[in-house]
This record gives C-alpha cells, sequence and structure tokens, in this order.
C-alpha cells in the first residue's frame, strides 16, 4: 500500500458535484456510513474506488469511482453508485472523502502495451485496443424514417462488477471540436465524428445514419466495438456475414399491390450506401447482397406507395419497359418474350419544313428495326423492352 502521487483536495469533490449532494455525503463520511472502501492505482494518474456506503434505515449502496488526474492535479470523478440518482451522487462523495482523508491505494501493474500488442497481433485483426476508462458509446435507434437511424453519444466506462456505467451525454462538437480535447475520446471518435458531421441535413443535436458517409461511419462503429442498440445494457453490435435481399410484392385483399423487402435472415434494411441491415436480436451489422442500385433508388425503394389495384397492370409494364434490367419485378407477372439475336435494318428519314417566313428546315432521323420493333439509335441501350403495340 502506498499513498498516491496527489493529495485530493476537498474542493476537488466539491466541484464534480452539487452542493446538496456534497453537504448530504459529507455528513455520511462523518459519521462513518463509509465500509469496505479498497483503492486500485490503474497507473501514477488514476485511481479506481470500490466502496460501500450506508444509506438511509437499513439500504446499502456500493459504488465504483473513478479519479483521474492525481498527477496533474486535473481532477475528475466519475462515480457510479447502485443508489437511484447513479451518478457522483451523496455517496459516491462520502466514498471520495474517505479516500481523500486516507489515500491508500493498492499498487496494481498496468496492462502490458506490448502484450496487448502481441495478443491482437495473434488473433490476426485490427480490434480496437481493451477499453479502460472512460469512453464514447454510440446508440442507435430507429426514426420515422424507413431504413434511418439515429446515432446519440453517451460516455461511459466498464464497472468492476461487469457491465457499464449509466454514463452522460455529449453532443458531437464536444468531441469533434478542435478546440476541446476531452480525455474520453479517441482519435478514431473524432475521425467518426467527423463522418457523421459531413452528412447533408444533420441537426446539431440530432444526427442520423445515410448515404455513402453514414455507411463508412457505421461500419467504423460497429468495428470500435463500442456501437449499441438502444441502450448500454447489451452486448455491443459486432459485424454480421452479408445476407440476401429479396424484393417481391403483395397483393392485398382488395387488389392492390404493396413492396416488402425481404431480409433473410429477417433484419432492419438501412438507407445507406451501400445497402446495409441491423439485426437488433442477434445485435449484427452487414452487408446486403443483391442487384446494384443507386442511392435515389434504395431511398425510394424503402418508401414505396402501395399500388392501387386498377393501376397494377400500367404500373408492371411501365417497370418492364422502362428498367428491363432493374431487380424490382412486376406486381403483376407479364409474359415476355426474348427475341434471338439479328442484324439490326436501319431506318433513315429524312424530312422537311417550312417557318411561315420561309426558311427551311430539313430533320433526318435514324432508327433501327429488329423483328419487325423500331427502336431509337440514341440513347443506346444494352436491354430494351418493348410493348406489343410499339
Amino acid at each position: 500500500m502506498q499513498r498516491s502521487p496527489h493529495t485530493l483536495k476537498r474542493g476537488d469533490i466539491r466541484t464534480q458535484t452539487d452542493a446538496g449532494s456534497y453537504g448530504r455525503g459529507l455528513r455520511y463520511f462523518q459519521q462513518g456510513s463509509v465500509s469496505a472502501l479498497r483503492a486500485q492505482a490503474i497507473d501514477t494518474n488514476r485511481v479506481v474506488l470500490h466502496s460501500v456506503v450506508q444509506g438511509s434505515g437499513s439500504r446499502v449502496y456500493e459504488q465504483e469511482i473513478h479519479i483521474d488526474g492525481l498527477m496533474t492535479g486535473a481532477i475528475d470523478v466519475h462515480g457510479d453508485c447502485s443508489c437511484p440518482v447513479g451518478f457522483n451522487c451523496k455517496h459516491v462523495v462520502a466514498a471520495c472523502l474517505a479516500y481523500q482523508a486516507e489515500p491508500l491505494t493498492d499498487q496494481d501493474q498496468p496492462a502490458s502495451q506490448a502484450l496487448s500488442w502481441l495478443d491482437a497481433f495473434t488473433r490476426g485483426d485490427t480490434a480496437s485496443s481493451p477499453i479502460e476508462g472512460e469512453f464514447i458509446a454510440y446508440l442507435l435507434q430507429a426514426t420515422d424514417q424507413p431504413g434511418v437511424l439515429e446515432v446519440r453519444f453517451v460516455v461511459t466506462r466498464p464497472l468492476k462488477r461487469g457491465g457499464l456505467g449509466k454514463g452522460r451525454p455529449v453532443q458531437l462538437y464536444q468531441f469533434t471540436d478542435s478546440y476541446q480535447n476531452p480525455r474520453y475520446a479517441r482519435e478514431e471518435d473524432r475521425e467518426i465524428g467527423r463522418l457523421i458531421g459531413a452528412q447533408p441535413g444533420q441537426h446539431w443535436r440530432h444526427h442520423t445514419l445515410g448515404g455513402e458517409l453514414g455507411a463508412l461511419a457505421l461500419r467504423r462503429i460497429i468495428h470500435s466495438g463500442r456501437g449499441f442498440w438502444q441502450a448500454l445494457d447489451g452486448p455491443p453490435l459486432r459485424p454480421g456475414e452479408a445476407r440476401e435481399l429479396l424484393l417481391q410484392w403483395q397483393t392485398e385483399a382488395n387488389g392492390d399491390a404493396r413492396l416488402c423487402v425481404e431480409i433473410r435472415p429477417p433484419a432492419l434494411p438501412l438507407r445507406t450506401q451501400p445497402p446495409l441491415y441491423l439485426d437488433s436480436a442477434r445485435g449484427e451489422v452487414g452487408l446486403l447482397r443483391g442487384d446494384a442500385l443507386s442511392e435515389a433508388q434504395w431511398a425510394l425503394l424503402l418508401e414505396a406507395p402501395t399500388v392501387p389495384a386498377a393501376e397494377v397492370e400500367a404500373f408492371s409494364r411501365q417497370l418492364v419497359t422502362a428498367l428491363p434490367d432493374t431487380p424490382l419485378p412486376p406486381p403483376r407477372p407479364l409474359e415476355v418474350e426474348q427475341l434471338p439475336a439479328a442484324a439490326p435494318v436501319p431506318l433513315l428519314r429524312l424530312s422537311g419544313e417550312q417557318s411561315p417566313d420561309g426558311q427551311a428546315f430539313h430533320q433526318m432521323r435514324l432508327r433501327f428495326a429488329y423483328h419487325g420493333h423500331a427502336l431509337p439509335a440514341l440513347p443506346a441501350e444494352p436491354l430494351s423492352t418493348l410493348s406489343e403495340d410499339d
């Protein structure tokens, strides 16, 4: 057991909480309500306290408290407690005051950086280094827009008893602003934050993930091991295998056709480019396999309207003629005859017109005939689908 290199002052503790919590915590300390206090040195600048404080009546609460800045003097206290308040409460204050009165620590050796590197090298991956101290967790949740995720940022830390602390929310600018350099933010977080902030249409308090930048940011979040679905009480999201994307129409009882975007196994399709999925049940995020779609087409697919029964036939014909190679099937199957290859027969039409002022205009129109059907020369299309009437 040895003394911490910096003497923690009561003023340091007072600035980390409100006046009411400090006053009540001071009384708890003076009454001897703190028991089982143990301090563990992480390094020369950080210490972790584990304690038990007798609350009102017979209630007993446990604390895990991280104190940074013992070497530099820039004290930061992050205390989690099992009481209803949960963070930097009066019980945390009492435990800190007990430590301040007798700052003894178990001098544990910090983990070897070289051995941590060797573990990663042995696994053959580039996973992020083990999480120690405070870090940014990314909380993902669905929005009212189909396929669009909202991301929130919470600063938390691992608890000795397992799991993560309740954490506190932060805004994007607080860890991406070049004038701020919080200890909880890594360079990886700043890179992710810049990708999120560079997306069009972002609000300073609400951030979503979409398009190419959203896909890149989401993949970086998942790779960091600090992405969570809705809350911190579950395991972090992980990369998943590519899954098949199926597009099919469902006919309603009244004859209307509704497009179904299905993923096997089932998952939430995301409006990113390339298209990704999120499986909240399995905690996985991965790539969707399927024919290439533009970013605009994919977004429109996720918001496809119901086709009224009276328009299903016309909709199907226009779809197969306008987009002959689209992965989107028609809501009503149509009989399509594939014509064999044949040498095109050029059709040249010359015409002329005269304006009211006597000016002559001459026109030339070039088309090509295939099996009795005339196709325009431009734009050149590798595949054309025509109605029998064309």
